[in-house]
């Protein structure tokens, strides 16, 4: 299947909430954002969440958002709530011939790094038991270095520098944010009913720690950026588990597919987002 670009549209809600179930009660359902805000992301599913499921799934946007792609989507200007409150300048830590130093450089100067975990298939697809821990953890890291470093810091040719990355990543959080924008996509294609979400509400939510046997990536270096005009992009394709048997619906996921470094996008992720509905006569 093609990719599809994520953005611009607003899909009307179920009347409950698609992760519980739950009408809202007094409080109601909130809009939900299939990618956070924070990341750019303006398609919504309306009425998606209730408060509870809100509350609970904040902590995922907050860490994509904030931990893992804070600087970047500062320096590539993604869309934000308050464009006022965006920062003109932010820190950048330095060992400068041996001498720490903390600097407030303007964005346009200002070297970041953005570092990403991967660390292989979904346990699934591995074979692994359900209750598996995350296998072995790698990073791919992106680096940006402004031309004129040299000159910012005052050094000579022969002087050397080091630049320290900021940020940090909490791996089964950031596999979370992946789940549940898979699942929103999953929800947007087929409806609330329309397929079997296994347990990927519960991942989503933080009371299933089996994250690794849903959610995986490819360790081989990722392939190339796409367009300019791809910010989120998304591919669903059909998995036959078990000849004759089970399928599953698997969504690949490439966040910001249109930035990378050389000839090496960002990486492609992958999330084993559901099964098509049992037919009555299979039951």
């Amino acid at each position: 299947m093609e990719w599809e670009k994520i953005w611009s549209k607003r899909v009307p809600g179920y009347g409950r909430c698609i992760y519980c179930g739950s009408d809202g009660g007094i409080e109601g359902l909130r809009d939900e954002h299939v990618i956070p805000f924070a990341l750019g992301g303006d398609v919504v599913i309306e009425g998606g969440s209730c408060r509870d499921c809100e509350r609970k799934i904040s902590p995922v946007d907050t860490h994509l958002g904030r931990s893992v792609y804070g600087h970047h989507r500062i320096h590539v200007d993604a869309p934000t709530r308050n464009p006022k409150e965006r920062p003109s300048s932010l820190p950048a830590n330095f060992t400068v011939m041996g001498n720490d130093i903390a600097l407030e450089l303007p964005i346009k100067d200002h070297p970041y790094s953005l570092v990403l975990p991967v660390w292989g298939d979904a346990g699934f697809l591995r074979g692994a038991p359900i209750d598996s821990p995350f296998p072995e953890t790698f990073y791919q890291a992106y680096h940006w270095l402004p031309p004129n470093m040299r000159e910012t810091l005052k050094l000579t040719s022969d002087e050397d520098y080091r630049i320290w990355a900021s940020g940090r990543v909490d791996t089964a959080l950031f596999a979370r944010g992946l789940a549940k924008i898979a699942y929103c996509n999953i929800v947007m294609r087929f409806g609330l009913d329309g397929f079997r979400p296994l347990a990927l509400q519960a991942l989503i939510l933080g009371s299933f720690s089996g994250i690794p046997y849903f959610v995986g990536t490819d360790l081989k270096e990722p392939p190339a950026r796409f367009g300019r005009e791809a910010l989120h992009t998304v591919q669903f394709t059909e998995l036959e588990a078990r000849p004759g048997n089970l399928k599953l619906w698997v969504c690949a996921i490439r966040l910001f597919a249109h930035s990378g470094a050389g000839k090496h996008g960002m990486p492609i992720y992958h999330v084993i987002a559901g099964a098509p509905k049992l037919s009555p006569c299979s039951l």
